[in-house]
């Protein structure tokens, strides 16, 4: 026996043939940028951590009261080794020789307090936090600590 077929029901399935590439259509923009705001907030996170770990070098350095020798081995000052370190011992971020602050200027003595501070400027580069943050997120790091008996 056969069957009749219903002409109703094949005019609803094709009713529905394009929902799906509709709703991909609205749905693919906020994925994307759930993902790249992902992407940005982890570069974000990475570049602190970077800068965290160079103040810290920095103190360590700084703590023992050691200098470095420039390129002819000359001995330069303590500051200025300490602010090498800071700008020479990071991969991760460029930092600018105006970005670092040192108190006492000349690094300090024995005994004495040392306050460190670098200043970071991170910059966006997807398109919506741009317009969102359009100079950025300032990053502050700082530390203090006490110089060792030298």
């Amino acid at each position: 026996m056969l069957r009749r077929l219903n002409p109703h029901r094949y005019r609803l399935g094709r009713r529905n043939a394009g929902q799906a590439i509709v709703e991909f259509a609205l749905a693919a923009p906020l994925l994307c940028l759930l993902m790249f705001g992902i992407v940005e907030f982890g570069r974000y996170l990475a570049t602190r951590m970077a800068l965290r770990h160079t103040v810290r070098e920095a103190a360590r350095f700084a703590t023992t009261g050691n200098v470095l020798a420039d390129s002819t081995g000359t001995e330069i000052t303590r500051a200025e080794s300490i602010r090498r370190v800071l700008l020479e011992r990071n991969s991760l971020v460029h930092l600018e020789p105006a970005h670092v602050e040192l108190f006492p200027a000349d690094g300090g003595g024995p005994g004495d307090i040392v306050q460190i501070r670098v200043h970071h400027d991170f910059r966006f580069r997807i398109p919506f936090a741009a317009t969102v943050f359009p100079s950025g997120v300032r990053i502050d790091i700082g530390t203090v600590i006490t110089n060792e008996p030298f």
